[in-house]
């Protein structure tokens, strides 16, 4: 049969309902030589088409996303040389939708097409050929029910995942497998964790791994060497984000889970800075700090130069101060009681409000206690904070708050603007409502 021309490419028509020049795609290939595109009308194309070299299977943009045009089944391809696949949506039918065998170079470009994963992992990739590629540009995709994964690599060649997003309606917590040669996402969004083993490379870059619907862990790292991801964000709810038994690295990735350690693993993490939407535990056999800007240590600690690390780190967090006269708290209630700190290295930054609501019967020199952190022990060490009010008191006087050394609790002191001297301030500068703020920082042990 003589090739239509469609410039720029000669081919050939298929279309199920017979107005084409084949009603099926596999004839059409059959019939077709290298550099013949197969145009497919809109229809659902139940067989499995052996892929030949050169010879292209396009539709209309748009075909993929609307589902005018399907391949039911799985597209195969074993030969030296390219072929691609645009705008079609490939669905498994109880099998792989693509997958490319063999000991050649062979390279499967994707574009802009729909991997619809209905009852079956949808990309199986074994070719024993480091040349051999399976490229996805700009496509989109699901796994619809559970057991399945987006693919399974098993090959010495590279897959690519480029601008593409895959969703996960139908839940599955099956992960996505590589024990041999490479898979190296760019730019995509994809709803389905990744493990690696024996020699499996990951490369996640400028990317999104979303498992927080499945609470399971994104990826599992138990491959190749200098595996990691860049500038990636990862969300596993309340499992672990990233699990390593090899070697992985984090380079400028948020991490999100409530996992107690949400990064583990027997293996060795390098990284750069990490930021933490939740829990910020990264508890691997051991850690590496890259040497590029800060770090990010598993203790939480942030360094400057790979080896002078602050040791602590405490996002801001509550605690509850408490308000005693003389030692005693009897009858004191309260309308606000609310503390807030924070610590980075050796230094805590806080707040204290408290409003009464009864000053109680207690009685003697006023104090607030409840520091969740001592302060440093030392000579010298007595620490003066701002009391901001006192509201039963008189105008026109300075207010102290004093935090002793090695101490977690506050005297309370007025100040003569005057006369420089300081008086305890007492249950009798109290009221039922009194306002009490204090703010500062301090050296903690």
């Amino acid at each position: 049969m003589a090739y239509r021309n469609y410039a720029p490419a000669n081919g050939f028509i298929v279309s199920p309902d017979g107005t084409g020049d084949f009603t099926t795609i596999g004839s059409a290939i059959t019939a077709a030589v290298s550099g013949v595109t197969i145009f497919l009308k809109p229809g659902t194309y139940t067989e499995n088409p052996a892929l030949k070299t050169g010879v292209n299977l396009v539709a209309f943009t748009g075909d993929d996303n609307e589902a005018n045009v399907i391949i039911s089944g799985k597209c195969t391809y074993s030969s030296a040389g390219t072929v691609s696949i645009c705008n079609i949506r490939l669905q498994t039918n109880s099998d792989y939708a693509i997958e490319v065998t063999g000991s050649v170079a062979s390279i499967v470009n994707i574009v802009d097409c729909y991997i619809n994963c209905t009852n079956n992992t949808g990309i199986h990739f074994t070719s024993s050929s480091g040349s051999a590629q399976i490229n996805i540009y700009n496509s989109e995709g699901d796994l619809g029910t559970t057991g399945i994964g987006l693919f399974t690599l098993a090959s010495s060649g590279a897959m690519y995942i480029i601008d593409s997003d895959y969703t996960n309606t139908g839940g599955s917590s099956t992960a996505s497998t590589i024990s041999s040669g490479s898979v190296n996402v760019y730019r995509s969004f994809i709803r389905n964790p990744i493990t690696s083993s024996s020699t499996g490379f990951i490369g996640y870059n400028q990317s999104h791994l979303d498992t927080g619907g499945q609470n399971v862990t994104c990826i599992t790292a138990n491959g190749a060497a200098g595996s990691g991801a860049n500038t990636s964000i990862f969300n596993s709810g309340t499992a672990q984000c990233v699990t390593v038994t090899s070697t992985f690295n984090l380079i400028n990735c948020t991490i999100n889970s409530t996992n107690a350690n949400v990064v583990g693993g027997a293996g060795t993490v390098s990284y750069t800075p990490m930021q933490f939407a939740t829990n910020s535990n990264v508890n691997t056999t051991s850690q590496t700090p890259l040497n590029i800007g800060p770090k990010i240590l598993a203790a939480g600690g942030i360094g400057f130069d790979g080896t002078n690390y602050l040791a602590n780190y405490v996002a801001p967090a509550s605690f509850t101060p408490v308000l005693k006269f003389g030692g005693a708290t009897t009858g004191i209630t309260y309308t606000t009681q609310v503390g807030r700190y924070q610590r980075i290295g050796g230094v805590i930054t806080f707040s204290i409000d408290i409003l009464l609501s009864s000053k109680g019967s207690a009685s003697g020199a006023a104090t607030v206690t409840g520091l969740p952190v001592a302060a440093v022990s030392g000579p010298n060490y007595d620490f003066v904070c701002s009391l901001q009010a006192w509201t039963a008191n008189a105008a026109n006087t300075y207010y102290i708050a004093v935090l002793g050394s090695g101490g977690s609790g506050f005297a309370l002191y007025e100040q003569n603007p005057i006369v420089p001297t300081l008086t305890a301030l007492a249950d009798t500068n109290a009221a039922n409502a009194s306002l009490v703020r204090i703010v500062g920082s301090y050296f903690c042990a």
